[in-house]
């Protein structure tokens, strides 16, 4: 970003930006072996952002194309892959293509970086993607094939640390899609909160698996509430059914009954539980009538009816349901003052 807008010199120490194999050096030990070599580059020369003709930014932009100066040797890349026990794919785009006023024409990994990962896949051998970058990338044609996928994200100067720590299991990854996955490169809005069809997406909203597997039940919501009520109380237990400690993020979303004006599905609360092996918390969310409220002739309304509450690991892997028949007058506001449930966590 500083040779793109300001150019001069760029000192590599400061900040000091930590890789993922810099990083995975000192943590491996001395059982393993670590090789590296960049197999082909992450771009091609079709596939640049789009300047303006003339845009004096334009040499600074063709400089910041050479993200590294490390060579490529594809043929090395696939040879040591299939010397390796397992191979680490890392992936995706820099900010040269992907940030505010970038644009592409599909969003694939760029450049040959999909035929180089399926050369990788062939060799046999287990390929752990990861993927960095700011949005969303379809790989369908990839996905089978690996043994397993890590949204890294741009995930900052220490980002190699957190990311090799994930890979190595010296922390159970907790993560969640803040969008939707597309399957397709079609050109629709995709949004979970219009109930998308889950045949148009390869990972849901709100997505992210984990090292260990968590359990729901005992769902409470009350039955009915009132439109004037503060807060509506709806509680679940969510348990740790696996070997590992980790951490679950329960999900509350909410679903008009009888409404025809608000979304078919919208989160309206979530909670970090951590859980050791075995260990079971109950989890509290106080939902405000507020929070059923919709815009319209500049008021915000909340109407009477039955709505739906919904607790899950994802806007679809919903785990438990239920329904409360909201009584009362209309009510309109000219604001809102509560847009997120406040959680509470208990033994």
């Amino acid at each position: 970003m500083q040779a793109f807008w300001w150019g001069g010199k760029i000192d590599l120490e400061n900040p000091k930006i930590i890789s993922v194999y810099d990083a995975l050096k000192p943590k491996l030990g001395e059982n393993f072996t670590l090789g590296y070599e960049r197999g082909c580059d992450w771009s091609a020369t079709n596939e640049t952002a789009i300047i303006r003709e003339g845009d004096p930014r334009t040499e600074r932009l063709n400089m910041t194309l050479m993200e590294s100066s490390d060579p490529t040797n594809w043929k090395a890349a696939i040879k040591l892959a299939s010397e390796s026990d397992v191979v680490i794919a890392a992936l995706g785009e820099n900010p040269t293509l992907c940030r505010e006023a970038r644009q592409r024409k599909g969003i694939r990994l760029p450049g040959d970086q999909e035929r180089f990962l399926k050369e990788l896949i062939a060799t046999g051998k287990p390929v752990v993607l990861m993927m960095f970058g700011g949005r969303p990338r379809v790989i369908d044609e990839v996905e089978a094939g690996c043994a397993a996928i890590l949204q890294a994200w741009y995930p900052g100067e220490e980002g190699g640390n957190a990311v090799a720590d994930i890979l190595l299991g010296n922390v159970n990854p907790s993560g969640k899609l803040c969008v939707s996955y597309p399957k397709t490169e079609s050109e629709e809005l995709y949004c979970y909160n219009n109930g998308v069809s889950q045949e148009k997406i390869a990972y849901p909203f709100d997505f992210g698996l984990s090292y260990t597997s968590f359990e729901y039940s005992g769902m409470n919501v009350p039955a009915t509430a009132q439109t004037t009520d503060d807060f509506i109380e709806i509680s679940c237990r969510v348990k740790n059914t696996g070997m590992r400690k980790g951490v679950e993020i329960v999900q509350l979303y909410l679903s008009p009954e009888s409404s025809q004006s608000l979304k078919p599905i919208q989160l309206k609360g979530f909670a970090r539980v951590n859980l050791k092996p075995g260990e079971s918390k109950r989890v509290s969310f106080k939902v405000s009538p507020q929070q059923m409220a919709y815009y319209v002739n500049g008021k915000w309304t909340i109407d009477d009816g039955a709505y739906k509450f919904k607790i899950g690991a994802s806007s679809s892997d919903i785990r438990l349901e239920s329904s409360c028949q909201l009584i009362g007058k209309k009510l309109q506001m000219e604001h809102r003052n509560v847009l997120f449930a406040v959680q509470d966590i208990q033994p």
